[in-house]
């Protein structure tokens, strides 16, 4: 038996209200806004720690 048949059977076997169900337009693209933003933040951060001394909370460096 394949993995595929195996998640299948699985898959069956669950409740109806814990069935996997396929992702709505809307929760794509609150996924891929959510992405984008934390792709800025993430290049802000770098470049600022390039330009000076970041602070870490909580630990030491």
């Amino acid at each position: 038996m394949e993995p595929k048949d195996t998640k299948r059977e699985f898959a069956k076997t669950l409740p109806a209200n814990l069935q996997p169900e396929p992702p709505t337009p809307p929760d794509l693209i609150n996924s891929i806004i959510s992405a984008v933003f934390l792709l800025v933040v993430a290049i802000l951060t770098m470049r600022e720690k390039e330009r000076r001394h970041l602070f870490y909370v909580g630990g030491r460096q």
